[in-house]
């Protein structure tokens, strides 16, 4: 039999002393051999010791006891990114016996009290620091296995970096724990940044403000969307262009030629689930787009600079795409969308020339995507002086990518 036996925060109970006394082979790392022998109730003497590292080869090892039971022994809980996924994949769980003890997670929360039912989890453990931005934007509170690359300082660098606004997050830092040395450290992002090296072994817990109850989701107008020289998507342009998209929740959304990026701005707050590219060249843009995100405190939505359809190359396939400017290189982009958007995949273009009303028409129509099109007249009038305000008139056409 293999017993597979967790340990934290210096506790063991009966049923993991009876799995040890079990065995007469013990698999475990060089820190848990020493904190078990430093023990006053010495549980490994008589045992022959060896050693878990490197995990793929001790579980290969494992097969050659069948005629011996074995313990296996690993931190917190064996079955939470534990060893124990490994053992019962390869042996199956007529030979494996698991004794889990309290996971690093459950302490960490029990330090700071913090409910933990509510909590998602990510292992950067020999990973990059992909899908990060993307929980951020999802749940409030996060849970970070991380590693000697990925850091605590390496995941506030990280979001420090984004243009999103993480200057309030939360920090709870657990260093060695359930250890003599174990050492806790809470604060914000710039306080992570500030501080020396963390102890390692670490966990992190990521926690984020809950956003206002009364915050208006839909309905921002010009002046509450920072823009140069007029050069925005109007109101009453930018909710018939959302409207279009029939954006879902986890979608991911391309926004091309960005501008203000008042498009992304206003669906991005409407369907915090969904993942937003808004691409622009221009840099005086490019701060516009910047400084509405940290504005707005939206942490599904992010600025590509460059331009399309380059740019286009490094994002995720989509599941909607919206261009409100070109640079006079629509067929590229129109031709690029079509290739790397998914089936299903809904497109939506503005149009304020006709020479891009007929291109944008006629390159969807010869990728089989059915464009149709509106064009909108938007006159605006004050009261009671009913003086006229008519605002040039915009071609929105929409295709969808069929099977």
């Amino acid at each position: 039999m293999i017993y597979i036996i967790g340990f934290s925060d210096n506790f063991y109970g009966d049923r993991a002393k009876k799995y040890l006394a079990l065995s007469s082979v013990v698999f475990c790392s060089p820190a848990l051999k020493k904190r078990l022998t430093d023990d006053s109730e010495d549980l490994l003497a008589d045992k022959e010791i060896r050693s878990i590292i490197p995990v793929e080869r001790a579980v290969a090892e494992l097969g050659s006891f069948s005629e011996q039971d074995v313990a296996v022994l690993a931190s917190g809980d064996p079955l939470f990114f534990g060893i124990a996924e490994k053992i019962i994949q390869k042996y199956g769980m007529a030979r494996v016996r698991v004794a889990p003890a309290v996971s690093f997670m459950q302490l960490l929360c029990a330090r700071f009290g913090l409910a933990w039912h509510d909590i998602s989890w990510l292992s950067f453990h020999g990973r990059e620091l992909i899908g990060l931005a993307e929980a951020m934007q999802k749940n409030q509170k996060i849970c970070v296995f991380t590693d000697h690359k990925n850091t605590p300082h390496a995941v506030a660098d990280y979001l420090n970096n984004l243009e999103n606004n993480y200057e309030n997050t939360v920090f709870y830092i657990g260093q060695n724990l359930g250890r003599k040395e174990e050492k806790l450290f809470q604060g914000k992002l710039q306080d992570v940044l500030a501080a020396p090296e963390f102890a390692s072994p670490n966990l992190l817990i990521l926690s984020q403000e809950q956003l206002a109850e009364n915050r208006i989701i839909f309905g921002l107008n010009e002046t509450e969307i920072r823009h140069s020289r007029g050069l925005i998507t109007k109101d009453e342009i930018r909710a018939a262009a959302i409207h279009r998209l029939k954006i879902a929740e986890n979608n991911v959304v391309w926004d091309v030629g960005g501008g203000s990026g008042s498009v992304s701005i206003e669906a991005a707050r409407i369907a915090p689930g969904a993942s937003f590219y808004c691409t622009e060249k221009k840099a005086s843009e490019q701060e516009n787009i910047a400084a509405n995100i940290r504005a707005n405190g939206l942490r599904n939505m992010f600025l590509i600079k460059g331009e399309a359809p380059e740019v286009l190359a490094s994002l995720p396939e989509p599941d909607r795409v919206f261009i409100g400017g070109s640079g006079g290189r629509l067929a590229e982009i129109i031709d690029t969308v079509c290739r790397r958007i998914k089936k299903g995949g809904i497109v939506v273009v503005n149009c304020l020339l006709e020479t891009s009303k007929m291109t944008a028409l006629n390159m969807l129509d010869k990728n089989n995507f059915s464009p149709e099109y509106s064009e909108i007249r938007v006159s605006r009038f004050t009261f009671p002086e009913n003086r006229e305000n008519r605002l040039n008139p915009i071609t929105i056409i929409t295709g969808k990518k069929g099977a």
